[in-house]
């Protein structure tokens, strides 16, 4: 998808989907930026709440810490 229409946000952001799923944070919110990016480039051709629905995402990984973390610092 990305090959063939590097200008559509849809192969960034299942990306994002695929390295969060995979538990990889920081790569997922760095797809799920590129997606905003690429959104607010066209901001006209998209719904501004979905714009930041995956910004607030991406936030969100960057501020969160993986799963597990909380309790391997504690020990």
């Amino acid at each position: 998808m990305l090959r063939d229409c590097p200008d559509v946000f849809d192969g960034f952001d299942r990306l994002g989907q695929v390295y969060e799923a995979r538990g990889d944070r920081k790569r997922a919110a760095e797809y799920y930026r590129k997606a905003v990016a690429l959104m607010e480039a066209r901001a006209d051709d998209y719904d501004p709440e979905l714009i930041d629905s995956i910004r607030t995402q991406a936030d969100k990984l960057d501020q969160t810490p993986p799963s597990g973390h909380q309790e391997a610092c504690s020990r």
